[in-house]
């Protein structure tokens, strides 16, 4: 299964990635801060909500990913290297 994450935003509005998203992945993760998190963007045309009900799925960080994210920025920032 073809995977994809899409980051920073939590939503994909760009008609291209997700026309792209559908032709070369099986799903694009965003990355949510929570379970019950819901968009405050309307998607523009009904195509596109399609297309994000098609591809997108919505994930949630579990807390060791959030920690080993969160080491690996404070590490960025103490070193100032990226």
């Amino acid at each position: 299964m073809q995977k994809a994450l899409y980051f920073p935003h939590t939503d994909i509005q760009n008609p291209v990635i997700l026309k792209n998203a559908l032709l070369l992945w099986d799903s694009v993760d965003t990355i949510v801060p929570r379970h019950n998190w819901r968009s405050h963007h309307k998607p523009p045309d009904k195509l596109i909500s399609e297309a994000i009900e098609l591809v997108v799925t919505r994930r949630v960080p579990n807390q060791v990913e959030r920690r080993d994210a969160h080491d690996i920025l404070e590490e960025s920032v103490r070193t100032g290297r990226a």
